[in-house]
């Protein structure tokens, strides 16, 4: 079992997950940044921040906010997986539509 996760790292990754949602490339890369710790493991960061109520991740936000900028960074800069499902089994593309 994972060990639970201390406020600071849970508060980071609602910031970030509310920066994809929004849209706000800067505030989501410095929520990113932060949640990396300075580790340069920016990719690992973001996947490990996922909604608790329906399994999706940034991507998944990003793109069914439409938030292309967001999305853009996340698949060309991090290369996050496009094959990751949520808890429902949907891909991230298939919710931006």
């Amino acid at each position: 079992m994972a060990p639970p996760l201390d406020y600071a790292t849970a508060a980071l990754r609602v910031q970030l997950l509310q920066a994809a949602e929004d849209g706000d490339l800067r505030l989501f890369k410095r929520a990113a940044t932060a949640l990396d710790g300075g580790k340069g493991r920016l990719r690992e960061a973001v996947e490990g921040a996922i909604a608790s109520d329906c399994g999706a991740g940034a991507l998944h936000v990003a793109a069914r906010h439409g938030r292309l900028p967001v999305c853009a960074y996340l698949v060309e800069d991090l290369q996050l997986n496009v094959d990751a499902v949520d808890h429902s089994g949907c891909l991230f593309f298939s919710i931006s539509c």
